[in-house]
């Protein structure tokens, strides 16, 4: 079975000392940043598009459960200093 050609680069770098693997890896997430951004932007994009909006109600109901929470100052139970 012949070996794929990122399979092929991912062999390679294994075969390198640590600190040229990270050299690697830093180059490759430079160059695929944008690439990967794009993707997330894209899922969110969609799963904004497959959900309905919330009424203003709803939005107000959310907002007055959040505030009725304990603070998380309050709830740690590291004291105060």
């Amino acid at each position: 079975m012949a070996i794929s050609p990122s399979q092929s680069i991912v062999d390679q770098v294994k075969a390198l000392p640590p600190d040229e693997q990270l050299r690697v890896a830093e180059a490759i997430d430079k160059f695929t940043w944008a690439q990967r951004w794009r993707r997330v932007c894209e899922r969110i994009e969609a799963r904004v598009r497959s959900t309905n909006p919330m009424s203003d109600d709803q939005v107000d109901e959310a907002v007055r459960e959040v505030r009725k929470e304990k603070s998380l100052s309050d709830r740690s139970s590291t004291p105060q200093s």
